[in-house]
């Protein structure tokens, strides 16, 4: 019997139970034979196993298999996944041999691997070069087609450049020449060992000893590809130049001449710099060449070329469908890849790639030149390109072909066309071309070469352009050195994949239209295995439309928070006021407007029945995305901000003191908007206005007042009947802060209910009812200006202390919003600047003093004419109340006038006091118990005598008026 690894229980017991019958069935032995010798392949644990069966329990080799396999499968080999294939990459210097052997290893680890699923991840794993641009240009239909490619690949390799192309001067002195050529690969270290390399020869090529630059191998093979690119021409033989015998008709190359075939093939796609250069000078000094040209001069000739003649006739306009007015798209090969729809156009003068052609060549973007130069025209606004990239193509068809390298540029904006060739190119092919033969034809070195257009691919772009209205519209992505949005991830936050939300119809209906309108205007792209994952979330507009948002909670968490600060609201809104014309201004899609890191593209992507898909721009809902936002708008209007145009993230405005200075400072905004070519959404703004809604508050020339909406919210409201609607009353309130007198007096009872078991009691509801009386006529805040002074008042009751910022206009006080760049007034009868200045004050007190530092404030005694507003304000006073003079000789004596005021929950009284030299103090006390008229007057009276020991005065005159409480 063949010999067979005994098996001992730690190996695959179904691999031991294949092996063994193979060997048995090459033998063929009965049954009864298998089961007696299976025993001899067994040792250790597995023999132990067999010795403990009951005898007479096994009747036949498929029962002990069986007792075999269920008894040791736990040591049965777990078949990999296919997508274990995709992990499996040829490795940098590794041989394609060596690639393909690993691979097979790791096939047969794969249980039902599909031949196209084999196939697809080991071209998948190809390291870039000649072999996988040849499996790109003729892709194999199985794997064991593509192992024969490459058996083919490897034994003609070493065949490939047996023969060069004869030169003209020895190698070393070419390589001399060309040495500072960019074409030219410099080779990496050589890797025998050095010990065995002959000293006395060196290698200019290689920079290392062991052979002379003449017999470098690496160094003819580069001369004879760049030969075979059209390039060394000046060191090729005389008669290999000419490439033609003494006959009349030109010769075909021999095959081993003839160019590589293409890369691959870049299909159809969803979705400069002219001779004058980039800058002013240099296009200044280009426009004047054309006066300097002289008539009699000849045109040079190229000496590698024949002077033949290019014509069209009708035979060439056979095949082309009459009449037309189709474009000129033609394939060519760029940078190795064969390049559908190419557009031929006369009229630009820059040759421009598109960004997702550009990708698909596999080039990275390290390698693009920067530009700031702009493509002005296209698509009737500015666009700037990401780089400049020189790339070589090949035009015509074997062996007529022209090769050049050319300059594009590379712009990122949705096309039908992957490529359109301008004027520099045509003109460096000595291009012609005609549009109704739809053919370019040039001169090469072996006749003249052309390039057909393709009528139907033409009218495919012509529909695909006209079918999306938006495609040539949506190019408003700013440029990458004026702003672009990175995420700073947490590398030690591990990436988080969201599972799938599934959506319901209509939902997924709009997600669907939303996709389709954000692929249209080139802000996202199709994606594959991201690490980061969100879901989409649905939100109803009032209008009874979807908006489409991205939960990037997951992605935030990982983001710290960006410093850079936001304008204080108040301060803009303040500022904002007392002008007589504003504009009001919003960017189209203003986030969108900003490019992603391409690095950072793929953390935002996110899930739909459709596929995966990430932002090329900012999208709305990152936690940074307001202050990349605002550093944009900051470097946009610098010069502007605080003058004329207040900015918050997209929020913009333009105010004017004068109304016939409007125009210009709209002007100067409008300069610096098309400066970085950024867009308003015209539907959402509002032009040379009195008045309008600015960050939520009504702003005009008088001042600012509520927003209505928010006032009429709380109005239409019905008295809650839940804890939620109480506590959306309290958040709407909150909302109106700044406009209420006393709002935590006027809103405790609403957060009383909220302590303890909802119960919505009469006090509640008096509250409610006055809450509404009060706002149906909101005061209005008044700007403050520049040297006037401010009154500070306060009101204190048992549960809050209120205050009021004050400025008198025509002997009228005014609330106003905002103070710190005012002198602050404070009116009161305490010894405040002295409690402040105590160097052994609490801790509490000198935190507070520490804290007002900053502001500008002067205490007084306070003043009858300065406590009128306030009282009507924060008390409630509506009049102050007459004072009687009595013995004016006597100037000792003071006059007091009080009266007291009695309701059913509380008392009030009121004292104005007019001293000697005519000053008069108005004092207002709130009694927090029930008491008579009378009773109110005594406490008036009590209060005034307390006043006037302190003011050291020795006589009154007590007289009675009439005061006024709400």
């Amino acid at each position: 019997m063949p010999s067979l690894e005994n098996f001992d229980g730690t190996k695959d017991p179904l691999d031991h139970l294949e092996s063994f019958k193979t060997m048995m069935c090459l033998q063929g032995v009965p049954d009864e034979i298998m089961c007696r010798a299976f025993p001899t392949t067994l040792k250790g644990p597995a023999r132990i196993w067999f010795k403990k069966l009951i005898p007479g329990s096994v009747g036949s080799f498929a029962q002990l298999s069986h007792s075999f396999f269920n008894h040791f499968i736990g040591g049965q080999r777990c078949g990999r996944p296919t997508t274990h294939l995709l992990n499996v990459r040829q490795r940098e210097g590794e041989t394609l041999r060596s690639y393909l052997t690993r691979f097979n290893k790791e096939t047969l680890l794969v249980d039902g691997a599909d031949d196209k699923v084999v196939l697809t991840a080991f071209i998948s794993g190809l390291q870039s070069g000649d072999f996988l641009f040849s499996v790109y240009k003729d892709p194999p239909t199985s794997m064991s087609e593509m192992m024969k490619r490459e058996d083919r690949n490897r034994r003609g390799s070493n065949e490939r450049f047996n023969h060069f192309t004869p030169l003209n001067a020895p190698v070393d002195r070419i390589f001399m020449q060309i040495k500072d050529d960019p074409a030219l690969r410099w080779p990496g270290k050589l890797l025998t060992n050095p010990d065995k390399r002959a000293k006395d020869k060196y290698c200019r090529f290689h920079r290392d000893h062991g052979h002379n630059t003449d017999d470098c191998y690496d160094l003819k093979r580069q001369i004879e590809e760049l030969i075979k690119q059209g390039k060394l021409q000046r060191f090729v033989e005389r008669d290999q130049r000419e490439g033609r015998p003494p006959q009349a008709r030109p010769q075909r190359p021999p095959v081993e001449d003839r160019p590589r075939p293409p890369m691959g093939e870049i299909h159809m796609i969803n979705g400069g710099m002219a001779a004058g250069g980039t800058s002013r000078s240099s296009r200044k000094a280009y426009a004047r060449q054309i006066h300097n040209v002289l008539v009699t001069q000849k045109a040079n000739k190229t000496p590698r070329l024949e002077d033949l003649p290019i014509t069209f006739t009708e035979e060439d306009a056979r095949k082309v469908v009459h009449p037309h007015d189709d474009a000129l798209v033609v394939t060519l090969e760029i940078a190795g890849y064969s390049t559908r729809r190419v557009l031929i156009d006369n009229g630009s003068s820059a040759d421009i790639i598109y960004l997702t052609a550009f990708q698909q060549m596999r080039i990275g973007k390290d390698q693009l030149r920067p530009i700031e130069t702009p493509l002005v025209g296209f698509a009737g606004t500015s666009v700037y390109p990401l780089g400049i990239i020189s790339l070589q193509i090949i035009a015509g068809t074997y062996p007529k072909q022209a090769t050049k390298r050319v300059e594009f540029l590379v712009v990122d904006c949705p096309s039908a066309y992957n490529v359109i060739i301008g004027r520099p190119t045509l003109n460096r092919l000595r291009a012609v071309t005609s549009t109704y033969h739809l053919l370019v034809r040039f001169p090469t070195e072996h006749g003249i070469g052309e390039m057909k257009g393709d009528q139907a691919i033409a009218r495919e772009c012509y529909l695909t352009s006209m079918s999306s209205p938006g495609v040539m519209k949506i190019c408003q992505v700013l440029a990458p050195n004026v702003m672009i949005h990175k995420l700073n991830v947490n590398p030690s936050m591990h990436p988080i994949k969201q599972k799938r939300r599934v959506f319901a119809p209509e939902r997924n209906a709009a997600v669907m239209a939303e996709v389709d309108k954000l692929l249209t205007a080139g802000f996202i792209r199709e994606v594959y295995y991201p690490e980061w994952l969100a879901n989409v979330v649905m939100v109803k507009k009032p209008n009874g439309k979807w908006r489409m948002c991205v939960d990037f909670t997951d992605l935030n968490k990982a983001c710290p928070k960006d410093s850079y600060p936001l304008p204080r609201i108040d301060q803009l809104v303040d500022s904002t006021a007392g002008h007589k014309l504003l504009s009001f201004m919003d960017a189209f899609s203003g986030y969108n407007q900003i490019r992603m890191e391409e690095e950072d593209q793929e953390k935002t992507a996110f899930i739909t029945s459709r596929g995966l898909f990430c932002y090329k721009v900012m999208p709305f809902g990152l936690k940074n995305a307001g202050a990349t936002y605002q550093r944009l708008v900051n470097k946009m209007f610098h010069d502007q901000i605080g003058r004329n145009v207040e900015v918050y993230v997209d929020d913009m405005l333009v105010k004017s003191k004068e109304n016939e200075d409007h125009l210009k400072d709209l002007k100067e905004t409008f300069q610096a908007l098309r400066t970085y070519n950024m867009k308003l959404n015209p539907e959402k703004c509002a032009f040379g206005v009195s008045s309008g809604k600015f960050l939520g508050f009504m702003v005009s020339q008088r001042g600012i007042e509520a927003n209505p909406d928010k006032i009429k919210a709380i109005l239409e409201m019905s008295p809650p009947t839940t804890v939620k609607e109480v506590q959306s009353l309290t958040g709407k309130a909150a909302a109106l802060n700044r406009f209420v007198s006393r709002s935590t007096d006027k809103c405790l009872p609403f957060f009383k209910v909220l302590r303890k078991a909802f119960q919505w009691t009469e006090e509640c509801q008096r509250a409610f009812e006055e809450l509404k009386v009060y706002l149906s006529s909101p005061p209005l805040l008044s700007p403050s200006k520049t040297g006037e002074e401010l009154y500070l008042y306060l009101a204190v009751s048992s549960s809050a202390v209120s205050s009021a910022l004050i400025r008198e206009e025509e002997r009228v006080q005014k609330p106003v919003p905002y103070f710190q760049a005012h002198s602050i007034v404070v009116l009161t009868d305490y010894p405040l600047r002295k409690a402040m200045n105590k160097p052994d004050a609490a801790g509490r007190l000198i935190q507070w003093s520490i804290e007002m530092s900053e502001f500008d404030i002067d205490y007084r005694t306070s003043h009858c004419d300065k406590s009128t507003s306030p009282g009507r304000l924060h008390r409630g006073v509506h009049s102050p109340m007459g004072r009687r003079k009595v013995n004016q000789n006597n100037s000792r004596t003071w006059t007091v006038n009080i009266d007291g005021s009695s309701t059913k929950e509380m008392g009030g009284a009121g004292i104005i006091l007019v001293s000697p030299e005519k000053d008069k103090f108005e004092y207002a006390i709130q009694l927090r118990f029930r008491a008579t008229n009378n009773e109110a007057e005594y406490e008036a009276l009590l209060a005034w005598a307390e006043t006037i020991k302190e003011d050291g005065s020795q006589e009154s005159d007590r007289q009675k008026r009439f005061l006024s409480w709400s």
